[in-house]
């Protein structure tokens, strides 16, 4: 056929499949049965980079398409642009991309050099080459094929060396458990087909020693021709210990009859030997790779003896050296299997998160391994693991061991050295029996219950049992409803409880608080702040507190202003930058920060609550007041509070509630208000119900307060409504909490 001539008609026989894999397979898609004829002919008899051409043809775009289904391995596409339509063949092009025929390569043909594609439609599918039917000539057509042949395998190499490498490493990074060991021989085999460019078939036998004595030689991954032998002893096939005996020593590969040999050796490991069926010796470059690569199974091999050490370290904690929650984890999956799982229980510590921080780290990890000794040495039936944030987990067969661990281990306080330390904990017990669920599942379940338990009873013990799943199923119910309800602004008012001066009752200040209403239920703020917080949500709720008291304060008299405080969490404090958004949204509604103030709790007086202290102080030097809520009933270090900017302190409920004329000079109360005049800020009594703890706070030196004697709380759009008589004119009540 000459080369100036165009392709000639020839008898068009059918497909026939090739079985040869060491053919290229040239997918060529036309209508013109013509032109079929003449590729098959020009393509006849040849032969690229030493491997025979297999042409698999089709007349139309669904045919092609079929085609592609059957075979997967096509090197090159010859494909024309104009079919069924205009545009056909470039819509093949992209339905094989997406087929994931991602190293084929294309070359369009086309009879119409009108209809050239665009050269962004060549980049986009990744297309070879463009070429006219006319100029197609039979030398041309051969320079092509072979131009994109040697795109192909190379492109096919790079992948399939990639693909091992993969599974190389991703073997290498697990524990090395049986199927990993194989994952990471499969690899092997996989790595060094691609850098010899053969098919897969051969097999890897690993002698290992256990214990410092050698085991069976055994196929651990095996493929192809070997596929039948995996899992087998290598003494159970001649051929295969025929192979491992002809190899080496060292890491140089030994290419002998057929196959290709690697043996590696360790004294403390065993050997490892790698086969597999090749009848070609690679050319330098490829042997030196393959030697590169036989280095790094060397190392992977040396690594397998750290199996043991990585188990160990996998279930034991780094820093306590103790069971871990792998360890509870793999318990908790033997037990399961077990016709009597028994009982999980899970307890918590409340102090542990400021262990280290009073303590210091050597006491702290002291005082954790003191109660897990507790913990452990109740029964030989009790398997104890620590878990994260200062849990312990227990498993036992006997309800009563893990109750009876939970109770009298921790009742007392826990002393290490000079160190006595009281513990406060909650905890959860699940029956095992009654679960069918994974152990990952149910030590989530139990952890959920755990934090249900923490917050709504702490110090309790409470069964995972239909209760708790209702109410852990409340959580999660409102927790959802939160989202929905914050994400489109919807359930939420603001409400303000006024301060009084305790003299006559007048109006002095108010106190924002967020209410939250769902489907017609109103959510109190003891249930769903907490949730708020754990949801990432609590900032935006805020946010959105201070924008209605803005509205709030814009529409009142020059004269009747009066401050508004608004709370601010301690999730609020430590999330960075919630000062310096609440000093921009401030400015942009036009705030006078001398008429807002910020409530917050005694946790920003903690030693280690550096962030939160930080914010405060940014936010005083704003000018906002700063008040401290609650004071009483939490941890605070009185050092770190003389150096905070307070301005006010707020005495709480369970103080003011205790107040009575023969006691008054004893309560914590009077000790408070002391303390505020010593100080130099202002006092503010929380909860005043009755005229008597109105007179008696009042005689101790408060003078402002707040609570039900005066007001419960109103929707901030009816706070205005409230009476502001003197208190005299007011008729003296005795009122109980709502």
């Amino acid at each position: 056929m000459s080369d100036n001539i165009p392709f000639v008609l020839f008898d068009d026989s059918s497909d026939k499949p090739n079985t040869d894999t060491r053919s290229w397979r040239i997918l060529v898609v036309d209508d013109d049965p013509d032109v079929h004829r003449a590729t098959r002919f020009a393509l006849k008899n040849v032969s690229i980079h030493g491997r025979d051409l297999h042409t698999v043809h089709a007349h139309s775009v669904a045919e092609a398409l079929e085609k592609i289904s059957d075979w997967s391995d096509i090197a090159v596409a010859l494909v024309d642009v104009v079919m069924e339509t205009d545009d056909a063949g470039l819509q093949l092009v992209g339905q094989m991309r997406e087929a994931g025929l991602n190293e084929t390569r294309i070359v369009l043909r086309t009879g119409y050099p009108g209809y050239a594609p665009e050269l962004s439609v060549i980049t986009d599918y990744d297309i070879d080459d463009y070429r006219t039917k006319d100029e197609m000539t039979r030398t041309r057509l051969l320079s092509v094929l072979t131009s994109s042949i040697r795109s192909y395998d190379h492109i096919h190499t790079l992948a399939r060396s990639r693909k091992g490498l993969e599974m190389v490493i991703r073997g290498a990074r697990e524990i090395f458990h049986l199927t990993n060991v194989q994952l990471f021989s499969d690899g092997i085999l996989l790595q060094v087909s691609a850098l010899l460019r053969i098919e897969p078939s051969g097999f890897v036998c690993a002698e290992l020693h256990r214990h410092g004595l050698p085991g069976d030689n055994i196929i651990i991954s095996a493929c192809g021709h070997f596929a039948h032998t995996d899992g087998r002893r290598a003494a159970e096939n001649p051929r295969v210990m025929q192979l491992i005996s002809a190899a080496g020593n060292d890491l140089e590969p030994v290419f002998c009859d057929g196959f290709m040999v690697l043996s590696f050796h360790s004294e403390e490991s065993g050997r490892l030997w790698v086969v597999l069926r090749t009848d070609q010796v690679p050319d330098k470059p490829n042997l030196d790779l393959l030697r590169l690569f036989a280095t790094n199974i060397a190392i992977g091999f040396e690594n397998i003896t750290l199996m043991e050490s990585l188990e160990t370290l996998a279930h034991t904690d780094p820093i306590f050296g103790l069971p871990n929650l792998n360890a509870c984890t793999r318990e908790l999956e033997e037990r399961l299997e077990s016709p009597q799982p028994g009982y999980l229980g899970l307890i918590t510590i409340g102090s542990f998160q400021s262990l280290f921080a009073q303590f210091g780290p050597e006491n702290a990890v002291s005082l954790i391994r003191e109660i897990y000794a507790r913990l452990d040495n109740q029964s030989d039936d009790l398997h104890t693991s620590i878990m994260a944030d200062g849990s312990f987990g227990l498993i036992s067969s006997d309800r009563d061991v893990v109750g009876n661990a939970m109770k009298t281990a921790l009742d007392t306080p826990v002393i290490s050295g000079d160190l006595e330390v009281p513990l406060t904990h909650s905890s959860v017990m699940i029956e095992l029996g009654s679960r069918h669920e994974s152990a990952m599942t149910i030590l989530r379940d139990a952890s959920l219950a755990l934090i249900h338990v923490r917050h709504t009873s702490p110090g309790g013990c409470e069964m995972y049992d239909e209760e708790l799943i209702s109410a852990l199923r409340r959580r999660r119910y409102l927790t959802q409803a939160l989202r929905r309800d914050v994400r489109e602004g919807t359930g939420f008012r603001v409400f303000m409880q006024p301060k009084n001066r305790l003299s006559d009752g007048a109006i002095i200040g108010a106190e924002a608080l967020l209410r939250w209403q769902h489907k017609g239920e109103d959510v109190g703020p003891a249930e769903f702040i907490p949730l708020a917080e754990m949801a990432g949500l609590i900032q935006l709720l805020t946010l959105f507190v201070i924008r209605r008291v803005a509205d709030w304060l814009k529409h009142q008299p020059v004269g009747e202003m009066i401050p508004v405080s608004v709370n601010l969490s301690m999730a609020d404090l430590n999330k960075p930058g919630l000062a310096t958004s609440i000093i921009r949204i401030a400015g942009q509604l036009g705030i006078n920060p001398a008429h807002m103030e910020f409530e917050v709790t005694e946790g920003v007086a903690m030693e280690n609550a550096v962030l939160a202290a930080s914010q405060v102080e940014q936010l005083a030097a704003a000018g906002f007041q700063i008040s401290l809520d609650d004071f009483g009933t939490g941890y605070s270090s009185l050092g770190q509070f003389d150096r905070l900017p307070i301005n006010t302190i707020k005495i709480d409920r369970a103080f003011v509630s205790q107040i009575c004329e023969s006691r008054a000079s004893r309560n914590l109360a009077s000790v408070i208000i002391g303390m505020t005049r010593a100080l130099n800020v202002h006092c503010v009594a929380e909860g005043i119900e009755t005229e008597d703890q109105r007179k008696m706070l009042m005689k101790l030196g408060c003078h402002t307060g707040q609570g039900f004697l005066f007001s419960k709380p109103v929707a901030i759009e009816r706070f205005n409504d409230l009476r502001r008589p003197s208190y005299e004119d007011k008729p003296s009540k005795q009122s109980g909490s709502a």
